[in-house]
């Protein structure tokens, strides 16, 4: 048994479950007790009426008894038709050696659904292994899934949705902008959601999330959907994004991109020159990776700020994950993403990310500046 003076890193199983939860045509079902999947929903805050847990009881610990799992499969299977049903251990099957491949090989025959398991899920991990986990899966249902017209044009988005902070928010600022600027439809429902089935019917992908480069490489190289990596924050992101848009689609950018390029550039512009008058020192920055360059590029390129991800410091902003920011009340702090202690109410609608994404952090942090002078910092 282990302390922890804050909550614990998320792991690779709450990663593969997020990732999960966003496919519509898949289940996940874990055999062991209740409260770790419990945990697990309340951590993802968003969609996961396709997390299954089974609950498990003391004589089915004693004896390895699968027949509750076995059940669970047959009806899921039978009531939900999804498209791939995962199959996890916990650490309670783990420890009494449940045989779950080979309750797959004796019911296999009985069900639709493709049965994948994962089992010996390490305790210590971290969340992005669990990401990577899952669109390794992902794609080995590629090649089974028909190559279908592309009839339209329409986009994919990876990576952004109700399980992570600001993500719902972010993913349809970035809907909006491919509609507005482009009339792009994308392929991804309001919360962010996607059907496997229809990933080959996707024209161009954007992977805000770095455990999916793999995925979206064997795309290209299978069915040769092109694609962008990269979290969008700030004009140069948008304009490289755009680029990437223009050059594989063959389409151009509306007429009302270059007038709100020139008022975004405007409100930049403003924001740099309003904090001249402070001898601003630092923006800590502590965020995940597939996030951090750039928003690096965006506070230090665009904005012309210094930022330092070494120590805090009692004058610093802090930018970074929710439970950094909750340890150090005595900062100004900006949440942009997981892992968070609770998810605000706010946090579904006010993006950072795209065109109205710009507009709300040069706001945020003008206004962290103003109320770290008034509370008498150093500037």
């Amino acid at each position: 048994m282990k302390v922890f003076e804050s909550l614990p890193d998320l792991s690779a199983r709450i990663g593969f479950l997020k990732t999960v939860a966003n496919w519509k045509d898949a289940v996940s079902i874990e055999f062991g007790p209740e409260g770790t999947m419990h945990y697990i929903q309340s951590d993802i805050a968003g969609y996961t009426e396709n997390l299954f847990t089974t609950g498990i009881r003391e004589p089915e610990i004693i004896f390895g008894d699968t027949k509750r799992l076995e059940q669970a499969i047959l009806d899921l299977d039978r009531e939900l038709k999804p498209r791939i049903i995962f199959i996890l251990s916990s650490p309670v099957s783990q420890i009494i050696g449940a045989d779950l491949r080979g309750l797959v090989e004796k019911i296999k025959r009985q069900v639709e659904a493709k049965l994948l398991v994962w089992e010996n899920i390490a305790t210590e991990s971290i969340e992005e292994e669990g990401r990577v986990k899952a669109y390794k899966e992902a794609a080995s249902l590629i090649k089974d899934i028909d190559k279908n017209q592309k009839l339209n044009k329409r986009v994919l988005i990876l990576g952004l949705s109700e399980s992570d902070y600001n993500g719902l928010a972010d993913f349809r600022e970035l809907k909006r902008i491919l509609k507005k600027y482009f009339n792009l439809d994308c392929i991804n429902d309001e919360d962010g959601r996607y059907y496997l089935e229809e990933i080959l019917e996707a024209s161009f992908i954007i992977s805000v999330d770095r455990a999916s480069i793999n995925f979206v490489k064997e795309l290209n190289n299978f069915s040769g959907i092109p694609f962008y990596q990269g979290a969008i924050y700030g004009l140069r992101e948008i304009d490289i994004l755009f680029d990437a848009i223009e050059e594989n689609l063959k389409v151009k950018r509306g007429e009302y991109w270059q007038y709100d390029k020139k008022e975004l550039s405007k409100k930049i512009q403003n924001f740099q020159t309003r904090v001249q008058k402070y001898s601003f020192k630092n923006i800590y920055l502590n965020v995940r990776e597939d996030r951090m360059t750039s928003l690096e590029n965006f506070i230090s390129k665009e904005l012309g700020l210094k930022y330092t991800n070494d120590e805090i410091s009692p004058e610093d902003i802090i930018i970074s994950n929710g439970v950094t920011c909750s340890l150090h009340p005595e900062n100004q702090t900006i949440c942009v993403c997981n892992p968070t202690i609770e998810q605000k109410l706010y946090s579904d609608s006010i993006p950072f990310m795209g065109v109205l994404g710009l507009g709300n952090l040069l706001s945020i942090i003008y206004s962290a500046i103003i109320k770290n002078k008034n509370q008498g910092h150093n500037f």
